[in-house]
């Protein structure tokens, strides 16, 4: 595994105290994930959002496999409460287990070998049964990675 901390625009992380705190989470989570033992890049970018589209976004993921290697990419939005990337951070990665082992393909809609359609009342971005499962797993997640600490320093 090899974890790659950049600013947005792949410069310097705002902080470099917070880059080696999501470095070891994400070592600590994927492995609770399983996806530890993975061939897998990360690219994290850490700060302001980068596009215009990701606007008030907390973050988002994305992963691609180049033969046996994963590349991911988080992007998570600088916050005050270091807490509060914790948690993006823990949905993000919920999100690269779900690329890596569900065959999440946000863009054909496929999760888990079924397509998904959002019906009336659904939202597309929220109501996804990908995003139901980050949403509900990422406070597990964080606390897990907290509990380890508390534990292990």
């Amino acid at each position: 595994m090899d974890i790659d901390v950049t600013g947005p625009n792949f410069g310097r992380p705002f902080c470099d105290k917070v880059a080696r705190q999501l470095k070891g989470a994400i070592c600590v989570m994927s492995t609770k994930l399983g996806i530890g033992h993975e061939p897998i890049n990360f690219e994290i970018l850490l700060g302001r959002t980068i596009n215009k589209w990701d606007n008030e976004c907390r973050g988002w993921a994305s992963a691609q496999k180049f033969g046996n290697v994963w590349s991911a990419t988080i992007f998570v939005a600088r916050e005050k409460e270091f807490d509060n990337m914790l948690s993006t951070l823990a949905h993000e990665l919920i999100h690269v287990k779900q690329f890596i082992k569900d065959g999440l393909d946000v863009e054909e809609g496929m999760f888990r070998g079924k397509r998904w359609n959002a019906r009336k009342n659904q939202h597309e971005e929220f109501d996804s049964p990908w995003e139901r499962e980050a949403y509900g797993k990422e406070v597990a997640l964080k606390e897990y990675y907290l509990t380890y600490l508390e534990k292990n320093l």
